[in-house]
């Protein structure tokens, strides 16, 4: 009876290299830039006069004078409030100087002067809401939350600040007060997608998949090169199994040239696990060029998918590129991995001796090297050099990370030169620490042959 030797091949999936979720942009990152945050405080700052406590007829000629400066010459404006106020000021005036240092992004500042005002005045609703959407700017997101909570129990009810509740809320993982506040913010400001894509995020992490993609298919007709609405619509055709939908989604980004590396590693995989070889090396391509300073570990993943699914030359020009990159920065274990790789294309091309040389290299200069170790050892097995072959997969029994593996094929070998009963022990040692289907299966080929012989002995 013959029995076949087992292919062990690594195959990734695509749900390995589905990353963490990242959280859309920080809506308040450039808000003293926007439209909103001009008008409100720098264009119209009548708008601070109206909504303040206490302001002298003095201050309201001093607010003019500085709105004559501004928007270009805030240093001076800084100046001529900083130089007329004094412990009496009112609240506006500490509140403007605030705002004005806030244009200036220097955070820090800005807010120590509106906690002060608060200090003074807590029912002061403008200031309120002015130190809400600095903490969020900030990234201080529990004190927002305080501030926002703050600033709507004062009346406020603007879509912008229950929107960026959700968004606080969304990123303090508490998902059902985020969706409720991002509900509200897309009834009350409707024409404002940023709050539809943080509520089509939160579907997502709340695993809503098909309402999540619903939203985000509405934001793409409204913006079709929002890189960010492609990649994590692609994250919910993946929650749903759809992955030739994921794949559609990653290649209009790749097209694009707005597909982050991870999301092009994540292409390249779902190409090679429906061995569409030429579509996947491109795809991983892509993702090294994308980002040269991502860990070598990534194209080297890469590197070894192409190889388990036998895209020898597709693989040997990944190595080049990759070897190009990192040549700078590579250490001696990645050397000496990229070196195994190219030992097992070696073997794939029939080079045995060129790939046997590497493989003895390897190991004089690492004779920790298992995956080098089970090569070798394979291939001594298949020149019927059964000794050399055994010391090599002993030496790899020894690393906790190779054993199983070493066991199995040894159990190979010996059931290749019909050591059946030692190949069954091994075998069962190697099940024991993880169990695999297709051992499993060889296993019982062998225990079948193993009650063969014994029947016919007797």
């Amino acid at each position: 009876m013959k029995i076949f030797l087992l292919l062990f091949t690594f195959c990734f999936s695509v749900f390995d290299t589905l990353s963490a979720l990242k959280p859309l942009p920080n809506p308040a990152k450039d808000l003293y830039k926007d439209s909103y945050w001009h008008e409100l405080y720098i264009g119209d700052l009548d708008y601070i006069i109206e909504r303040s406590p206490k302001i002298t007829v003095e201050e309201r000629e001093l607010i003019t004078e500085i709105q004559t400066l501004l928007p270009d010459n805030i240093d001076s404006a800084i100046s001529l409030l900083e130089s007329t106020m004094t412990e009496e000021s009112s609240a506006a005036m500490t509140l403007i100087l605030g705002n004005l240092y806030f244009q200036k992004d220097e955070l820090k500042r800005a807010k120590r002067l509106f906690i002060e005002v608060g200090e003074k005045h807590p029912y002061y609703l403008l200031n309120q809401k002015t130190l809400a959407f600095l903490s969020v700017r900030m990234e201080d997101f529990d004190e927002a939350i305080k501030y926002l909570k703050r600033t709507i129990s004062l009346g406020n009810a603007e879509g912008r600040t229950f929107g960026l509740l959700g968004y606080c809320l969304q990123l303090k993982e508490n998902y059902i007060a985020a969706e409720q506040a991002l509900t509200k913010a897309i009834i009350i400001d409707p024409k404002e997608k940023s709050w539809k894509g943080y509520l089509a995020q939160n579907y997502l992490y709340q695993e809503r998949y098909r309402e999540s993609n619903a939203v985000f298919q509405e934001l793409l007709t409204m913006d079709s090169e929002n890189p960010e609405f492609w990649l994590l619509q692609a994250n919910g055709f993946i929650g749903l199994d759809n992955i030739e939908k994921a794949a559609a989604n990653f290649e209009i980004l790749k097209r694009m040239n707005k597909a982050p590396a991870d999301s092009l590693l994540l292409l390249g995989d779902i190409y090679i696990n429906r061995q569409m070889l030429d579509l996947a090396y491109d795809a991983y391509r892509a993702s090294v060029n994308k980002d040269p300073e991502q860990k070598i570990d990534t194209p080297i993943r890469a590197i070894s998918s192409l190889i388990n699914y036998g895209a020898y030359e597709e693989a040997s020009a990944l190595i080049t590129q990759v070897k190009e990159i990192y040549r700078r920065r590579i250490t001696e274990d990645e050397v000496l991995t990229i070196l195994t790789m190219q030992s097992q294309i070696a073997i794939a091309r029939g080079e045995g001796k060129k790939a046997k040389a590497t493989l003895e290299e390897i190991i004089r200069r690492d004779s920790t090297r298992g995956r080098a170790l089970l090569i070798l050892g394979n291939f001594y097995g298949k020149e019927g050099k059964s000794e050399e072959a055994v010391e090599l997969f002993d030496q790899a029994k020894k690393l906790d990370d190779f054993k199983a593996e070493a066991l199995v094929m040894h159990g190979q070998l010996l059931a290749k030169i019909k050591e059946y009963v030692e190949a069954a022990e091994l075998l069962r040692e190697a099940q024991e620490i993880e169990f695999k289907a297709n051992v499993a299966d060889f296993l019982k080929q062998v225990e079948h042959i193993i009650l063969v012989i014994e029947a016919t002995r007797s």
